[in-house]
């Protein structure tokens, strides 16, 4: 259904002549049977009209007025409005030869009419006494604005995709930072526990050796002057002539392990396994320390070479021919593989995933998995 206005009764008898734009309206073809009938159609008091492209009301003269081009354009063509329809308005003035009159397409948009404000379907727009004509933005300049919207929040869209991806780059980069900072703290204080540990063993090992030794005598005749140059420093001690070289020895592996900063005598609480790939890690002077495979050298100026070994530990310091006094060099002995396979079973010990190189290290790694 379609309402449309007169515009004169002078068609033949069961005859209409409508526009083009009505028969498409239609959707019918010229020589078709249509049905007439009449309408009460309210008489408009506003309309709206949006031109189709926005070349349709770019003027260059002086003084134009769409709206007014607009209201022009209506009267004597069209009755009736239906909102929604796209219908070709004339611009230009008629009596001006000179000036081409041109046709733009314009959708009709919300429409109101009789005592109601409210939006209505159809509204007549002869003979009104006021009408208000509102011209809005061009269904071109839409498509262009909202095209254009569109791209404009795509690409707020990827800068704020881009800007969530920065963040929690930045934020995975402080958690892997601050992770790497716990870590090393957490490493830190493990060491200084291990070292820790490691002192006090070695303070309490050296106090317990320091037990088994006889006292320091006075300087006297029957007093020897021993004195040891160790990795670590020199030490002196005065003995007994009658002491024998087994209590010197006990008296150095009590000031070893602060020498060499090791812990020689942890390693019995240990498997046996792994106990023999922790010496076979451990450097010379730590061996003799563990075993007590080591040999005193003296130096002693005017007086004979004299080795001070396992083997003769039960001299005295007067049968050895070391009184009244006596310079020693440390000399750390390899110790004697303790059984066959023991390298087999040390070269195995790769599988336990101990990457210690340090008696530190080694004693961190220990006290975790064991």
């Amino acid at each position: 259904m379609k309402l449309v206005g007169v515009l004169e009764f002078s068609a033949p008898e069961e005859v209409v002549v409508v526009p083009d734009w009505v028969l498409e309206a239609l959707d019918s073809t010229p020589g078709s049977l249509l049905e007439v009938a009449t309408a009460d159609v309210p008489r408009a008091t506003r309309i709206s009209l949006r031109p189709v492209r926005r070349e349709g009301l770019c003027r260059t003269s002086d003084g134009f007025d769409a709206r007014v081009a607009l209201e022009r354009g209506l009267w004597g063509i069209y009755t009736c409005l239906s909102s929604g329809d796209v219908i070709r308005i004339p611009m230009g003035d008629a009596t001006d030869e000179t000036d081409e009159i041109d046709e733009i397409e314009v959708l009709v948009g919300e429409l109101c009419g009789g005592l109601s404000e409210l939006p209505i379907p159809t509204v007549c727009i002869v003979d009104v006494e006021e009408l208000v004509c509102d011209v809005g933005e061009s269904l071109e300049n839409e498509r262009e604005r909202l095209e254009e919207e569109r791209r404009r929040e795509e690409e707020r869209q990827r800068q704020l995709a881009e800007e969530a991806a920065r963040q929690q780059r930045a934020a995975a980069q402080a958690a892997a930072v601050e992770a790497a900072r716990r870590a090393k703290e957490e490493e830190a204080a493990r060491e200084a526990r291990v070292r820790e540990a490691a002192q006090a063993h070695a303070a309490s090992e050296a106090a317990r050796l320091q037990q088994l030794l006889a006292a320091e005598p006075p300087l006297g005749a029957s007093a020897t002057a021993v004195r040891v140059q160790l990795p670590g420093g020199r030490i002196q001690r005065r003995f007994e002539k009658s002491t024998p070289l087994a209590q010197v020895r006990l008296w150095i592996e009590s000031n070893l392990p602060h020498q060499l900063d090791c812990l020689p005598h942890q390693l019995d609480c240990l498997p046996h396994q792994v106990r023999l790939w922790v010496e076979s890690n451990l450097a010379p002077e730590q061996h003799g320390a563990r075993h007590g495979r080591f040999e005193l050298v003296s130096h002693t100026p005017g007086t004979a070479r004299f080795v001070a070994a396992l083997a003769n530990e039960q001299l005295t310091l007067e049968q050895a021919g070391l009184h009244p006094s006596v310079a020693f060099n440390f000399d750390s002995k390899a110790p004697v593989q303790e059984e066959e396979g023991a390298a087999a079973e040390g070269s195995s010990m790769s599988e336990l995933d101990m990457a210690a190189s340090t008696p530190l290290s080694l004693a961190r790694t220990l006290s975790e998995q064991l």
